[in-house]
C-alpha cells in the first residue's frame, strides 16, 4: 500500500505476503511467505490461476488471492493557513499599492496542509479602496488537496488615505471566523 501516496512502496507501509503457493504450483517457482515484502518482483500479474477465468487452469493451482482497494478520508481542522501567500506580504504588513497589484495565487489549507473543510467560505474585502475578481468562494467537497489558488486585484482610489485596508475573512462553518488584515498604503 501506498499509504503517504508519494507514488512508491515505503518500508514502513503496509503489505500482504500473499504469494501462498509454497511448494511451487506445477511449473512455477515456489513462493518464500517469509513474512516480509519482497521487492523483486517482475513488474507483471503472474499469480495464481483461477478456472473461473482460465479453464485449463490446474485443479492444484490456488484459487484465490489478496484482492483490496484504498480511499483516502481527510479529515480537515478549523485551522486555517495559508500554503501559499500569492504576491501578499506578511500578515499585517503594509500593502504598497500600485495600479496593478494582484494579490496572486493565495493557497488556504488547514493545520495538516489539507482541503479546508467543505463548506468554508473566503471572502476578501477592502475599505477605501477598489476591488476586482471574484470576492467570495465557497470550498466544495471534492478535493483533498489545499484551497487555491484565490485572487483578486485592488485598485488605488487616488486619496491620499491612510486607512485602507484589505481583509480575508475564511469561515469554517459551526466553528469559527478567522480574518487576516492588511493596512494598504495608496502612495507607497
Amino acid at each position: 500500500m501506498d499509504e503517504n501516496e508519494d507514488g512508491i512502496f515505503n518500508t514502513n507501509e503496509d503489505y500482504v505476503d500473499s504469494f501462498l503457493n509454497n511448494p511451487a504450483p506445477s511449473g512455477g517457482s515456489a513462493g518464500n511467505v517469509n513474512g516480509g515484502y519482497d521487492a523483486s518482483g517482475d513488474g507483471i500479474y503472474n499469480g495464481p490461476c483461477s478456472e473461473l477465468i482460465n479453464t485449463s487452469c490446474p485443479a492444484t493451482e490456488l484459487q484465490s488471492t489478496t484482492v483490496w482497494d484504498s480511499v483516502i478520508i481527510s479529515l480537515s481542522s478549523a485551522t486555517v493557513q495559508f500554503c501559499d501567500e500569492g504576491n501578499l506580504p506578511p500578515v499585517g504588513t503594509d500593502i504598497d499599492l500600485d495600479p496593478n497589484f494582484n494579490t496572486g495565487g493565495i493557497i488556504f489549507c488547514d493545520e495538516n496542509g489539507n482541503s479546508l473543510p467543505v463548506n468554508t467560505r473566503i471572502n476578501f474585502e477592502v475599505t477605501d479602496i477598489g476591488i476586482i475578481g471574484n470576492t467570495s468562494y465557497t470550498i466544495g467537497g471534492d478535493t483533498t488537496e489545499p484551497s487555491a489558488p484565490y485572487s483578486v486585484r485592488l485598485v488605488p482610489q487616488g486619496a491620499a488615505n491612510t486607512t485602507a485596508s484589505f481583509t480575508i475573512s475564511v469561515e469554517v462553518p459551526n466553528t469559527s471566523v478567522q480574518f487576516f488584515t492588511w493596512p494598504v498604503d495608496e502612495n507607497p
